[in-house]
Formats: C-alpha cells, sequence, structure tokens
C-alpha cells in the first residue's frame, strides 16, 4: 500500500492479522459471516505470507440490483425489458495490479443470444468484455482488467446490449485473481 512500517509495527499488524479477525465477525448474522470470510479471508492469509495467491471471492449478496438501486440484488433477476445495468457494486478496493475476474453466471433458454456486456469501473473504465450465451445453463465468464489506483473501490457492471422479451439470468459469485503487477 506504500506504508513503510518498521519493524515492530509490522510485526504487531501481523500479530493482529488472524484468518478472518474475529472482532470484524462480532454481532454478524452466519450468512454474512460466510461473505466476510469469502471476500477477506485469502486476503489476509496474503498479508501474512506473500506465497499465498491473492484472490477474493464476491458472492451474488454483495452486489446491487440494477432495477432497484441501493437493494441487495437478487441471485437470479429478470432480463425482461431494455437494455440495462442487472447487477452492480460492490464497490471494494483491490489492490493494484492485473486481476482476472471469473463470472459465476446462469441463463434460462430465453436468455440464449441475449448480448452482455461486463466492465469493471474504478475512477474510470479498467477493464471490459461482451459475450452472448449460446444455450442455457451455468457458465463462467472470464475477463481482466486492471487497477492503477487502488484507493478507489471497484465496481462491475453486468449489463444488457439489448433489450429483451423475456429471459432471466443469475449472477452465483465473482472469483478474483490477482495476475500481478503491469
Amino acid at each position: 500500500m506504500g506504508v513503510q512500517l518498521s519493524d515492530d509495527d509490522e510485526s504487531m499488524l501481523l500479530e493482529m492479522l488472524q484468518p478472518v479477525p474475529s472482532a470484524y465477525l462480532e454481532g454478524l448474522a452466519e450468512a454474512d459471516e460466510g461473505i466476510v470470510t469469502l471476500v477477506l479471508e485469502n486476503s489476509v492469509a496474503h498479508l501474512r505470507d506473500e506465497t499465498v495467491p491473492l484472490r477474493s471471492i464476491w458472492p451474488h449478496r454483495v452486489f446491487f440490483s440494477g432495477d432497484r438501486p441501493n437493494e441487495e440484488a437478487p441471485l437470479v433477476t429478470d432480463a425482461t425489458g431494455g437494455s440495462r445495468i442487472l447487477y452492480y457494486g460492490p464497490y471494494f478496493h483491490l489492490a493494484e495490479g492485473r486481476w482476472r475476474a471469473k463470472l459465476t453466471l446462469g441463463f434460462t433458454k430465453e436468455a440464449v443470444g441475449l448480448p452482455l456486456k461486463i466492465s469493471a469501473w474504478g475512477p474510470g473504465l479498467l477493464g471490459e468484455a461482451r459475450f452472448r450465451p449460446r444455450q442455457e445453463g451455468i457458465f463462467a465468464a472470464p475477463f481482466s482488467f486492471t487497477v492503477a489506483e487502488p484507493e478507489h473501490p471497484v465496481e462491475l457492471h453486468i449489463r444488457t446490449e439489448e433489450g429483451a422479451i423475456e429471459g432471466r439470468i443469475a449472477l452465483g459469485q465473482v472469483e478474483l485473481n490477482y495476475v500481478g503487477r503491469g
């Protein structure tokens, strides 16, 4: 993060970092504890041991509904209607560098062929990908983006590029893996 710590400060910080500090989990519902663990556990492990690959998993519950701004997104959303953002968020910070994202998405047969765009935003566009599901089912949609300013949170958009008469789309999770700098 660009902060210089003395050896004593670094040791103290690492001692405070357990798999996920229990102080962060106090008072949370069990489902919320699971979300915190998915999002943060690997990052904390990476801080303790740099040989642990840096990654994060963002479950669908951390995203917002494009149809109901500022409300938790449902697992499955109706794609019927005009072109629009279906899922957005979660406004989490990521380390500077290149990231590979793998979205777990599901499509009903009515959503087959609907063009979609995934984009990552920080202070500006960080990366985007377009795709069109060729069959119904659950699939992984990979794309990469680069974080140049880690002090800005990352927001993903999953949007339809055309209107739809019918069809439903599901967002299971987004798995993020750090590829490295540059």
